[in-house]
């Protein structure tokens, strides 16, 4: 593991530069993962909206993506 040193501020102990390596490191694997299941949710709703026959279950389908879509837009403004 190696650190950057000319990132910490004069008086910053090493544990806590190790600590928001940490913090960035886990923001971004949590990023990925929350538009990972974005591109997820679009690829279903495209297929449902695409789907030959459009029933309840691609309606059900359709209504989910717009609810996690909704969630994913609230949770990035926050």
């Amino acid at each position: 593991m190696s650190l950057v040193v000319h990132d910490a501020a004069p008086g910053t102990s090493r544990r806590s530069v190790e600590r928001r390596s940490f913090s960035r490191r886990v923001r971004r694997i949590g990023l990925g993962i929350f538009f990972a299941s974005v591109a997820v949710n679009a690829a279903f709703g495209i297929y449902a909206v695409l789907a030959p026959d459009f029933g309840e279950t691609q309606g059900k389908i359709v209504g989910t993506s717009l609810c996690v879509t909704g969630a994913v837009v609230l949770a990035l403004a926050g």
